[in-house]
Parts: C-alpha cells; structure tokens; sequence
C-alpha cells in the first residue's frame, strides 16, 4: 500500500493498494520532482498489476517490481516485472533530477537481464548484485550484474547501523552500499580497504560491507558538430556521432532524425540546432 498525509500528519491526501493475490513487499521508495512516485521490492504475485511493462510475466520464482504511481496516487504510470527464473529482490530506488529511475537489490537468476554496455553481463557466483535504470516512462536502458564468487546483495543499509543503500546524480553514476559474503568481490586497484570488513559470521560465511560506483552511461558521448559559418543560399550541414538515433530541431520547426541533416540557408534558418541523443 502507498498512503500519503500532509505536510503536518493530521490528513490522509491519497491512498491505494498495489499489489496481486500473493505476497508483495515494498522494500524502496522515492518521490521524483514531478511528486510521482516509484515503489519497488518483491512479489510472489502472478497478478502483479502490470502497466507499459518492460517485462509483463513473472519468472519462476519471486521477482522485482518496479511501479509509477502518478502524484495523487489515482494513476499507474507504469509497472512491471524484473527478474529472471529465479528469486531475486529489490532493496532500494532512487530517481535523478531527470526522472531517470535507478533499482538495486539482489538476484540469484543467471538469466537477469543485463544490457549491451553492462559492466558485469554475467552472474558470478551464487547470487549477484544487480543495477538497473529506466526511463521516467519505463523504458529499461541499463542493466548489470556485480558481484564476487559467493553470495552478494544489496540492503537498504549496509549492517545494522549504515544509512542509504543508493545515491545518483544526474551523469548516470550510482553508489551502492551493501555486502557481500564472498572471498572474491571485486575492487579496484585504489581503494581503501581490498579485503573489506569483518561485519558478521554465520555458519563459517563471512559477511563484509562494500561502497561500489557504476557509471551506467556508455563511456562514449555523442558530439555534434557544423560547417558554419555559411552564406545564404548554400547548405547548412550538420553532423553527429556517438548515438543510434537522433533527433535535430531548429529554427522556424525545423526537425530531422537524420544523422547528419542538411538545411538550406536564408534568413529565416538562421539560429541555434539542438540535437537530441537518448541515453
């Protein structure tokens, strides 16, 4: 359920349910700029309401949920499964000034799905941490495995006494807080502790705390580029690179998904191309 008061506690503004006919745990929350609002966690629920879904049926076993509720909680802006044909869970979401929708959690499916650029495209071990973003409207742009040779996951804190799990700026970078009961984590070359922090023990399996940042944009950029100065009369040229589609909008209407457009030059063209390339 989602329920949401005023600013003194002393009225209910909106309330609803969200959930299937089994089980459904809300382990994350967040409110974008807009005052839309994203949940996430774990269903058992084969009748998980699903809307604009990325992935309309449930695996085998437990999957993630990713829903957007519009700000007065009357709408679903979307929803959908995430998982693979094992268990996996949700521990934590933020969304970026952008809209831009970040999840991490757990999985233990091999088959999680995981993107082109991924930074771990494979699962290793018994159980991974995984990162994935979405598009404010759904769209599923970046996902990955992380993880050692053992079991890693991803709580809402890092033990008992750790704050946030998950932080984002508006760049694609997400910092993830959380453990890992493995002897192989992987680190980087400069770190300040390789071999992590003796939290926990439990049946000889060591559980230690880890701090991990993922870039989740593609490392090359797009650019765009002209060969103005032009006089009237001739062609203005634009191009562009780094991207699979793209979108130019200039002066009067003007618009093209061409790559590298070409306009005609007089007064009226004359001013500033914006070119748009998705993330």
């Amino acid at each position: 359920f989602v329920t949401k008061l005023n600013t003194t506690g002393s009225a209910l503004v909106a309330s609803t349910f969200a959930g299937g006919t089994s089980d459904d745990l809300c382990y994350g929350l967040d409110i974008a700029t807009d005052g839309s609002i994203v949940l996430t966690g774990r269903t058992y629920s084969t009748d998980f309401p699903v809307v604009l879904a990325h992935q309309a049926v449930k695996g085998e076993e437990s999957d993630i949920f990713v829903s957007k509720l519009n700000a007065s909680l009357s709408t679903m802006v979307f929803s959908t499964y995430l998982g693979g044909t094992w268990h996996e869970a949700a521990r934590n979401v933020k969304i970026d000034a952008l809209g831009t929708i970040y999840v991490t959690g757990w999985t233990g499916s091999g088959d999680f799905e995981t993107t082109l650029d991924a930074a771990q495209p494979v699962m290793s071990g018994g159980g991974d941490v995984f990162l994935t973003r979405f598009s404010a409207a759904g769209e599923l742009l970046y996902s990955t495995f992380y993880g050692g040779n053992g079991i890693s996951g991803v709580l809402t804190y890092a033990g008992e006494e750790s704050g946030q799990g998950l932080w984002v700026d508006n760049t694609g970078t997400a910092q993830i807080s959380g453990y890992a009961i493995t002897d192989g984590f992987p680190v980087t070359p400069v770190n300040l502790q390789a071999t992590g922090i003796v939290v926990a023990e439990e049946d000889n399996n060591t559980t230690e705390g880890f701090v991990l940042t993922i870039n989740t944009c593609p490392s090359n950029f797009s650019t765009a580029s002209s060969n103005s100065p032009v006089c009237e009369n001739s062609n203005i040229n634009l191009m562009a690179d780094g991207g699979t589609t793209y979108s130019w909008s200039g002066p009067n209407g003007s618009s093209s998904n061409d790559q590298n457009p070409n306009f005609s030059a007089h007064a009226q063209s004359g001013g500033t191309y914006t070119l748009t390339v998705p993330r």
